[in-house]
């Protein structure tokens, strides 16, 4: 009964998160992060874990669809929230937002101090199935990577500096009524 609750699991989910109608809209990225951190602590029920925000102020709107990036950071904040409290301590995961004008986007870094991503599965880290969790599916990183790149932005996934796991998030600045492009950011590291 266990793995049909789990098949079922993972089926709704793979089914509901990868639909591809997006509906874009100036959104405040800021927002956007509290609400999903919110989400994710009430989803984990865990209240141990530190939250630190260092969000800019008058970051640029995103020109996205609101659903798939509350999806995207709720599942990004739930695997930070998991990582740290794996060995039942107080876990921090801190968030920072910043506009890189320059290059016409925004940047999202959400770190954490737990055990971190094993080295032998950080280059496959966004593979379909591939989990180190017992109740994971392998899904959410892989379609978090999807509706990013849909959204022609870019995930990365390294190691902290001070340990644990730190997650990069680039998204392009748009304006109303356009269709995302690909930033300068992304194109210039080569991160597409």
């Amino acid at each position: 009964q266990d793995n049909s609750r789990a098949a079922n699991k993972l089926l709704n989910q793979f089914l509901e998160f990868s639909k591809v109608n997006l509906t874009f809209k100036p959104l405040d990225l800021n927002g956007i992060i509290r609400k999903a951190w919110e989400s994710a602590v009430l989803d984990s029920g865990d209240k141990r874990v530190v939250f630190r925000e260092h969000l800019a102020e008058n970051l640029p709107r995103i020109f996205a669809d609101l659903e798939k990036m509350e999806r995207i950071f709720i599942n990004l904040f739930l695997n930070a929230i998991q990582a740290v409290t794996v060995n039942g301590s107080k876990g921090v995961v801190t968030v920072q937002s910043r506009s890189l004008s320059r290059e016409n986007c925004v940047e999202v870094s959400i770190t954490d101090n737990g055990p971190g991503i094993p080295d032998e599965i950080r280059d496959r880290i966004f593979t379909p199935f591939l989990t180190t969790k017992k109740e994971g599916t392998g899904l959410g990183l892989h379609l978090c990577k999807h509706f990013i790149n849909h959204h022609k932005g870019n995930i990365t996934i390294d190691k902290a500096p001070q340990g644990g796991t730190c997650v990069l998030v680039r998204l392009p600045i748009n304006q109303e009524g356009s269709t995302p492009q690909i930033s300068k950011c992304i194109q210039e590291e080569g991160m597409t």
